[in-house]
């Protein structure tokens, strides 16, 4: 059975993380380490080749907690990928593991222009950013801290050259939506994708996605494509509409560190 640090997600996760983030191989497992972001609860975690057994899950959860001691982390997380049709294991929070050679075009709706947000094109990454900061307003300042500080990092891959690229849509001079994507010769990832409240449920996020594959493609000819989302959810079926079939399963389980 192939590994899970070798199917598309984790692949491509291990990409979208960036230099900051150290991986430290132990065997069956993978210790994914931020330190310089302890908040970053996807960039500190174990990343497990296969899934746990269900007598083997606390098991797993004290091995996070030994490995990343020394990282002021708040959650536990475990997590893994299996590829369609094989079992899953005991996971409590399941995505959706995307792909596609190609994604339909969608034209954007009257109104709505859309383009690519250059790496130093300060209002443009301003603007994104205030885009997810509204959209976890519930969870309060901490969220909104995490978003500045995860879209920063986007930025400085961006500005590196190392694959990363942000898109957004626009009416008039406010941007109502924006995504990123992280663009290899073997996997085109669109990531990060949000709409304001206000204008959703309107075909921007599905424009917005295809001009962005496109593009990627344009620059990867020989690349796929792929995206994760939240299983059974309404992205899910809005991927599906753009040609998106699912392939896999990330699962993964989370706890409080203390």
């Amino acid at each position: 059975m192939t590994r899970g640090r070798d199917l598309p997600a984790a692949v491509t996760d291990d990409r979208l993380r960036g230099p900051r983030t150290r991986v430290v191989e132990r065997g069956r497992y993978r210790v994914i380490r931020t330190p310089t972001r302890p908040s970053y609860h996807e960039g500190n975690q174990l990343s497990l080749d296969a899934p746990p057994e269900a007598d083997e899950v606390e098991a797993w959860l004290e091995t996070c907690r030994r490995e990343l001691a020394d990282v002021a982390i708040a959650r536990l997380l475990i997590q893994w990928e299996v590829p369609v049709g094989a079992d899953l294991g005991p996971a409590e929070r399941v995505r959706a593991v995307m792909t596609a050679d190609a994604v339909r075009a969608v034209d954007a709706p009257e109104g709505v222009r859309l383009g690519e947000v250059a790496a130093d094109d300060d209002a443009g990454w301003r603007d994104l950013t205030a885009l997810h900061v509204a959209d976890g307003a519930p969870l309060g300042e901490a969220y909104a801290a995490f978003a500045r500080t995860h879209m920063a990092a986007y930025r400085d891959l961006a500005r590196a050259g190392l694959g990363v690229r942000a898109w957004g849509a626009w009416i008039g001079d406010a941007m109502v939506a924006t995504c990123l994507i992280h663009e290899a010769p073997d996997w085109l990832r669109v990531e990060e994708v949000i709409t304001d409240a206000a204008w959703r449920r309107r075909g921007i996020a599905a424009a917005l996605c295809s001009a962005a594959y496109a593009a990627g493609a344009a620059r990867h000819p020989r690349a796929r494509l792929l995206i994760v989302a939240d299983a059974d959810g309404d992205a899910e079926r809005i991927y599906a509409r753009l040609g998106f079939v699912r392939t896999g399963l990330q699962g993964a389980i989370e706890r409080p560190a203390t």
